[in-house]
C-alpha cells in the first residue's frame, strides 16, 4: 500500500503542479492517497497468500483478463480525477486533466489482472493432482460435501465408484515407479474419456481413484463401472510403460454405491464405497462390486 500510494502521490504532484499550475497543499492529497489504499490493498490482498508459490508460477498473458481490469481501474481513477478537480480544486474539467489518472488506472489495472491471473493458476493448482491432472482429494470431499447437501434438499441421487489398479504395488516393484506412474496417467485418460462431461474424477490417494456420479442411480454408476473397466483392460493396457520390454496388463477393481439416507454424510458414503471395492478385490479383482 505504501508504494501504492507513493505512486498515486507522485502522479498527484506531476498533475497538480505541472498539468494544472497549481500549488500544492495538504488537502489536495486525501483523493490520490485514497486511490492509493484502494489500489494497494487490493494487490496486496491477493498477493499476501502463497507469496512464494505465486513466483513459482510461471506468467501467462490473458488479454481479456488485463483489458477488463485496466478499464475497470481507469474507471475509478477517471471518477476520483472528477471529484478531485471539481470538488477539492474547484476548477473545471478538460481532457487533458484525464492524462494523469488514465495512466494510474492503466498501471494499477495491470498489476490487478497480473496478480489475479496467478491466484486463479495457484487455485488451479490446490485443487488438482499434478500427476494425473484429476481432481484431488480436497477438491473431491468438497464437490461431495456440496452434492450431498443439495441431494438432501432436493431428492435427487447420485453414485460414487471407487476404484484403484489391481497389483499396482507388484507393478511398481518390477517395473518402476516411473511405469507406475505412466500407468497412473494412461487409467486417468481412459476414465476421462468414458464418464460424462458434470462428473467428477479425482485421484484420492496412491492408486486409488474415486468418481463422484452425478444424478446417476446405483444401477446407471453399475453400468458406467464396467464401461470404465473395460476401457482400461482395452486401452490401458495397449498404452502402459513397458519397463524392460514386457508389456503390463492393466486392470482395475470397482466399488459402487448409491447415495440413501442411510448414507447421509460424506463418512458413510467413502466407508461403504470402500467396503465394495474390498469386496470386488475378494472376488478375483477386474470386476465391479455393488455396496
Amino acid at each position: 500500500m505504501l508504494v501504492a500510494c507513493a505512486v498515486t502521490a507522485g502522479l498527484n504532484i506531476v498533475h497538480t503542479k505541472y498539468v494544472l499550475n497549481i500549488d500544492l497543499y495538504a488537502s489536495l492529497f486525501v483523493v490520490p492517497t485514497v486511490a492509493g489504499l484502494l489500489f494497494g490493498f487490493t494487490v496486496a490482498r491477493s498477493k499476501i497468500m502463497h507469496t512464494e508459490n505465486l513466483r513459482a508460477i510461471r506468467y501467462s498473458c490473458d488479454a481479456g483478463v488485463i483489458a477488463k481490469h485496466i478499464v475497470q481501474a481507469c474507471f475509478v481513477t477517471c471518477a476520483l480525477n472528477v471529484v478531485h478537480t471539481e470538488w477539492i480544486l474547484k476548477q473545471p474539467l478538460s481532457s487533458d486533466l484525464f492524462v494523469a489518472p488514465l495512466i494510474a488506472g492503466i498501471f494499477f489495472g495491470y498489476l490487478i489482472a497480473r496478480v489475479n491471473i496467478l491466484n486463479n493458476k495457484l487455485l488451479r493448482l490446490a485443487s488438482t493432482d499434478l500427476l494425473t491432472r484429476t481432481a484431488n482429494r480436497m477438491q473431491f470431499d468438497k464437490c461431495l460435501k456440496q452434492e450431498l447437501e443439495q441431494a438432501k434438499k432436493s431428492g435427487n441421487t447420485f453414485s460414487l465408484i471407487y476404484f484403484d489398479i489391481d497389483n499396482f504395488k507388484e507393478i511398481n516393484d518390477r517395473f518402476g515407479h516411473l511405469a507406475g506412474d505412466h500407468i497412473l496417467v494412461e487409467v486417468a485418460h481412459c476414465v476421462k474419456k468414458t464418464i460424462r462431461r458434470h462428473d467428477v474424477l479425482a485421484r484420492y490417494g496412491g492408486d486409488e481413484f474415486i468418481i463422484l456420479a452425478r444424478s446417476a442411480n446405483l444401477q446407471t454408476s453399475l453400468q458406467l463401472a464396467e464401461e470404465i473397466k473395460h476401457q482400461v483392460c482395452t486401452n490401458a493396457r495397449g498404452n502402459a510403460a513397458h519397463g524392460n520390454g514386457e508389456a503390463i496388463a492393466v486392470s482395475c477393481s470397482f466399488g459402487v454405491v448409491e447415495y440413501s439416507p442411510q448414507r447421509d454424510s460424506v463418512l458413510s458414503l467413502i466407508k461403504d464405497a470402500d467396503n465394495a471395492l474390498y469386496t470386488a478385490k475378494n472376488e478375483g479383482r477386474n470386476c465391479v462390486a455393488a455396496g
